[in-house]
């Protein structure tokens, strides 16, 4: 399991507050959950330039480097459950995401320093069962966090109704937008 959390986070019951506590996944197939949290707990992925920007950005290397499972961006975290494929391992993935992002969502927001948190944990994903309940912990937490009435409502996650049909990546809301 991955986790990222925000200790210094102190703001208040609302939507974007009562996602502090985050969890993530990692296990011995290379099945990994990760959770991200947004350095300042600020809740900058609540613009739809940087969710969508994230978004593109774990996508873009979806079958090639990872398989991409099932993510949901939050106001101020990520979720995401990855397959790492040989010669792409999880810490260099995330590296990856956490690295480009930031340096994006900075450029978007006009501002620049630590965007993510640095610190995270990894724990095996121990069996299906396990497997199920990460994609539904991710799935769900858009819910869980009152942000949405049922899954399917979520833009910026893998049970996005609008992504029914699709090809995963191909957001309909892109930077530059």
């Amino acid at each position: 399991m991955i986790h990222f959390r925000n200790p210094s986070s102190s703001i208040g019951r609302t939507s974007c507050d009562t996602l502090r506590n985050v969890s993530a996944t990692s296990n011995v197939s290379a099945v990994s959950q990760s959770g991200w949290i947004v350095d300042t707990g600020a809740c900058w992925l609540r613009q739809p330039r940087i969710a969508a920007m994230v978004e593109d950005t774990m996508l873009k290397f979806d079958g090639e480097r990872y398989h991409l499972v099932a993510w949901s961006i939050m106001p101020n975290h990520v979720h995401a459950l990855v397959e790492t494929m040989e010669g792409s391992p999880l810490p260099q993935v995330i590296h990856s995401w956490k690295s480009y992002t930031a340096q994006m969502a900075n450029h978007i927001i006009g501002r620049s320093g630590t965007f993510w948190q640095r610190e995270y944990f990894d724990r095996f994903i121990r069996d299906d069962n396990h497997y199920a309940n990460a994609v539904n912990y991710i799935e769900e937490n858009p819910v869980k966090a009152g942000l949405v009435s049922k899954r399917e409502d979520w833009r910026w996650s893998s049970a996005w109704e609008g992504r029914a049909g699709r090809v995963k990546g191909s957001a309909d809301t892109h930077v530059g937008e």
